[in-house]
């Protein structure tokens, strides 16, 4: 009986495990995109400031 309470509490760390692969990666994707849109931002700046000249 111990050995099936073992496997079980293994099997909710492997899901556990998971969720949290799926959870960094989707973070990193958000901070990727995050980056992208202050280089966007930050392109319109310089290009705006250059039309001024």
């Amino acid at each position: 009986m111990h050995n099936d309470q073992t496997l079980q509490e293994r099997r909710r760390l492997l899901v556990t495990v998971a969720d949290a692969l799926t959870l960094m990666l989707m973070f990193g994707g958000f901070i990727l995109t995050l980056i992208g849109l202050v280089v966007v931002i930050i392109q319109a700046i310089v290009g705006n400031q250059k039309d001024r000249q």
